[in-house]
């Protein structure tokens, strides 16, 4: 599928109509299941363990990246030898005895430049826990309200979601905003844009 963004997604299959290239894998999902082969011990529990612990030195680099304490370029180097282990260790579990690491490895060794696209492009970051933040508050109404009752009724609410979410991210009052884009609509013109003044 043509797209001129980058997709940040765990691994569900339809993202995969996106180019590997311009997607980035959320890092938070494969260290859940790096956890889980842990606690089933054994060779898992060994391979699990040594993933995490390269999981984990793959974002000592990025938050000190993220303080300004490096350059991308210095970020770019000191990733190079944790991507040869992350490697190694996934070449292991994708040959390996557990059938739930042995899928993982696989996938994660053909989703490849997907798990490290945030070293290269600016702007992209190795989990989607920003956007998975961002949506908890539309999540939480739905559980508390029981949804909508109609495709309409969801189209609104996501809509009014965006919105709200839009304006907080940008410092603007959204109950302003709306009352400035309802009067627009009643004049049949363009609503405001969504921007801080």
């Amino acid at each position: 599928m043509d797209y001129a963004g980058f997709l940040h997604a765990d691994r569900w299959r339809p993202y995969e109509v996106y180019d590997v290239l311009h997607r980035q894998l959320c890092h938070a999902h494969p260290r859940r299941d790096f956890q889980g082969a842990i606690d089933r011990g054994g060779e898992a529990g060994r391979l699990g363990g040594w993933l995490l612990a390269e999981s984990d030195r793959m974002f000592h680099v990025w938050h000190v990246f993220q303080r300004g304490e490096m350059t991308r370029a210095e970020m770019i180097r000191a990733m190079r030898p944790i991507q040869m282990r992350w490697a190694r260790a996934l070449t292991h579990a994708a040959d390996g005895p557990d059938r739930k690491l042995r899928a993982l490895g696989r996938d994660l060794l053909r989703q490849w430049p997907a798990l490290w696209t945030f070293v290269f492009v600016e702007g992209v970051e190795p989990t989607n826990n920003d956007a998975e933040r961002a949506m908890r508050p539309a999540v939480l109404w739905r559980k508390n309200s029981f949804g909508t009752w109609s495709d309409a009724g969801s189209t609104f609410v996501a809509r009014m979601q965006t919105v709200v979410e839009t304006a907080r991210r940008r410092g603007v009052n959204a109950l302003d905003w709306l009352q400035q884009a309802c009067r627009a609509a009643d004049l049949g013109i363009a609503p405001p844009p969504l921007l801080s003044g």
